[in-house]
């Protein structure tokens, strides 16, 4: 059984627990986010907290991993209520401030193939998106999309963009307000955040797809 464990300053002001944290900063942080739309992206400003103390914000088990297993566990997201974390193929939503045994999980996503690539961005309604392969094997292709609701665990949409050469290619996958944006060597997809509709494809050149 492997023991993950998390603590509070590892990731960042997101999970540092301060005593007061009611300043004129954070309110002036709370307006500016009223005023987006929960398709926005989130704009999060770090202040130096007052307290730099930090404790372990929660721990957890991966009780299907064996002795000498390793996997990657790309991305991690927090939001008022949840930290979620990407575990080679799942995406698992922890409620902040509880330890988590195996199977206290407040929700979990099974991917069809392992996690991908990520994007530190989250909209104002709480929403991010990953790529994950098409199958298991490490060598199976990054070519699907995913858009999860990180409050409930749910998986809104999903897409299939182009087909990747996996060995040349690292697709990358951003957002802008509305937008999902995935990239890769010979091209660019954008998807519509609230459907997951297909809003525009390119291609580079001719002359740069000779190169």
């Amino acid at each position: 059984m492997a023991v993950l464990l998390i603590g509070a300053l590892c990731v960042g002001s997101w999970l540092l627990w301060r005593g007061d944290d009611h300043s004129a900063g954070a309110a002036g942080n709370a307006a500016a986010l009223a005023k987006q739309g929960p398709l926005d992206i989130r704009e999060t400003v770090e202040n130096r907290p007052a307290n730099i103390a930090g404790r372990m914000a929660f721990r957890f088990s991966a009780d299907d991993m064996q002795a000498g297993e390793s996997h990657a566990m790309p991305g991690m997201w927090a939001t008022d209520k949840i930290l979620a974390k990407g575990i080679n193929r799942t995406l698992v939503g922890f409620k902040i401030g509880k330890d988590a045994t195996t199977g206290d999980e407040n929700w979990r996503i099974r991917l069809a193939g392992p996690i991908c690539g990520t994007t530190r961005h989250v909209t104002v309604g709480d929403r991010t998106a990953v790529l994950f392969r098409s199958g298991v094997d490490t060598h199976a292709p990054c070519d699907h999309l995913a858009f999860v609701d990180l409050d409930t665990g749910e998986k809104l949409w999903e897409a299939r963009f182009s087909k990747v050469n996996a060995l040349y290619d690292t697709p990358s996958v951003t957002m802008t307000r509305a937008t999902v944006v995935v990239a890769w060597g010979k091209g660019s997809q954008a998807y519509d955040m609230d459907q997951g509709k297909l809003l525009w494809t390119s291609t580079p050149p001719p002359k740069l797809r000779q190169l």
